[in-house]
């Protein structure tokens, strides 16, 4: 019985006893880590049933195809809707005529796909990379392409209509009469983009980069440019009625024949 021996005893007690407890809550930690990283390492895992009826049937709506491996696939006329295609490898893969409506390809790789009259209403694909890819005629109506790589893609008269491309790349894309109607570009890159013929009626090109783009003919009727990089910037035959140009910068832009936006006309580069 000696007190202070019987305090220190107990003081050891506890503290062995709470060391424990902190281990407990150590390895528990732990095991939920492993449970929540286990998870997140399937999270994208295609589902192989459905990979082998793509490949024999090219019909796989609502199908789960997550990172598949899809490279130079022949997918003419697939039917993909709602299908979940985050992170898959569709380098160089053939779906024109497909329809991809409301299918998730974020961060989907489609270098060099062959994209022709696709549907592609709705889908999103945000950080999708889209370099060299032809979307000539595909409809993309109302889908995400923010921040998505389409630099030097074809999309000649491809429906755009309300399409989100807010910090898009788009320098040296072919959109020779594509619709863009209340499509976001803002802080889009486009330069060198060529833009003959588009319509870009009510479009927001706010902060965007159109130096050196070809914006022969067309149509900005009540285009918000603001703050927007215009610099060798050719607007021969343009419609810039109602455009807000507020701190635009149009060093060099060419404008011949242009109609600005009190109506006049402006043949100052013929």
């Amino acid at each position: 019985g000696n007190p202070s021996t019987h305090s220190s005893v107990c003081s050891s007690r506890k503290v062995y006893s709470f060391s424990g407890m902190l281990g407990m809550k150590h390895i528990y930690t732990f095991l939920c880590l492993c449970i929540l990283f286990g998870s997140s390492w399937n999270a994208f895992a295609f589902d192989e049933g459905d990979l082998k009826n793509l490949k024999a049937t090219k019909q796989c709506r609502k199908c789960d195809l997550a990172e598949a491996k899809l490279a130079d696939a022949d997918l003419t006329n697939a039917d993909l809707f709602l299908a979940n295609l985050t992170v898959a490898d569709l380098r160089g893969a053939n779906l024109s005529g497909a329809n991809l409506s409301a299918a998730n390809l974020y961060k989907a790789n489609l270098t060099g796909a062959n994209l022709t009259d696709a549907n592609l209403i709705g889908a999103k694909l945000h950080r999708a990379n889209l370099s060299g890819a032809n979307l000539s005629g595909a409809d993309l109506t109302a889908a995400n392409l923010r921040t998505v790589n389409l630099a030097r893609a074809i999309l000649t008269d491809a429906i755009l209509l309300r399409v989100k491309f807010s910090a898009a790349d788009l320098i040296w894309a072919n959109l020779t009469k594509a619709n863009l109607r209340w499509a976001n570009l803002r802080k889009a890159n486009l330069y060198g983009a060529n833009l003959t013929g588009a319509n870009l009626t009510d479009t927001l090109l706010f902060q965007s980069n159109l130096s050196a783009a070809n914006l022969t003919g067309a149509d900005l009727t009540g285009a918000d440019l603001t703050w927007a990089e215009l610099i060798g910037a050719n607007l021969t035959k343009a419609n810039l009625t109602g455009a807000i140009l507020t701190d635009a910068n149009l060093i060099r832009a060419i404008f011949c024949d242009t109609t600005m936006q009190d109506g006049t006309m402006d043949n100052s580069g013929c």
